[in-house]
């Protein structure tokens, strides 16, 4: 237990990415591994366009309490929040040091944008003074730091304010976890940052390409060699490889 609670500490500030198809297994993923940090007394937030990371509040039973986060807006929502709402739902996680899901999945793609905009703005800001370690999950993060931007200026700022957290929030202890279905849609400067890849079974040829790059540009000694496309579709549901500079090997999730 001491071993999975001084991992999920190292984790906190550091840059992951959990990619794979739809079903594999990555959102389970990365949810036990928010729920990790929360044991380890970190403080986490999770956008959620989707509407599933409310479960972190069930415990494992499916009806007793699990863990003391809030949620704001969604189906389950302590909290309402607006499209308007991101800048005050920012000020209130770092200034209260609290850890928070936040349910976007009621608005649409233009109300998404402009609260993801607004939060991760004043996330920025705010983290200046408050270099406490947090930890950021981005369900669906190709929405926010795709690969191609719309002819349109707000997703290209919603771009640069979200992939600034990810490529320097470091330096003000901000981490996060990217998860995907959709790598090859995920912009490759954000991606490329990634320190750790949890990689789940991936079926299309061009899911298999973008992993598959990432792994042989950071992973050492492979240069190339490892046949990504005849193992990423054979993993198994809840079956990840897991690479970085360091590691590689193929692990079960729990």
């Amino acid at each position: 237990a001491r071993h999975h609670l001084a991992a999920a500490r190292h984790l906190v500030t550091e840059r992951i990415a959990a990619l794979g198809m739809s079903g594999s297994g990555k959102t389970y993923f990365a949810t036990k591994l928010a729920e990790e940090m929360l044991e380890a007394g970190a403080q986490i937030f999770a956008i959620d366009p989707v509407g599933v990371w409310w479960g972190l509040r069930v415990g494992r039973d499916g009806h007793s309490r699990g863990y003391s986060i809030y949620i704001f807006g969604g189906e389950k929502a302590d909290f309402p929040i607006t499209p308007k709402s991101g800048a005050l739902a920012a000020e209130v996680i770092v200034t209260r040091g609290i850890s928070a899901v936040l349910d976007i999945s009621d608005f649409t793609l233009g109300e998404q944008t402009t609260f993801i905009i607004d939060f991760a703005e004043r996330l920025w800001s705010l983290k200046k003074q408050h270099k406490s370690a947090l930890h950021g999950f981005w369900e669906e993060c190709h929405m926010f730091i795709p690969e191609r931007v719309a002819q349109e200026p707000k997703a290209a700022t919603m771009l640069n304010r979200v992939e600034r957290l990810i490529r320097v929030g470091r330096n003000r202890g901000i981490g996060t976890t990217m998860v995907s279905q959709f790598p090859q849609s995920i912009n490759k400067r954000c991606l490329n940052n990634a320190q750790v890849v949890f990689a789940f079974a991936a079926g299309a040829k061009h899911e298999r390409k973008a992993i598959g790059d990432w792994f042989d540009s950071n992973v050492a000694g492979t240069d190339g060699a490892f046949d990504w496309n005849e193992q990423l579709p054979k993993l198994p549901t809840g079956e990840c490889i897991v690479a970085s500079p360091r590691i590689l090997r193929t692990i079960r999730i729990a």
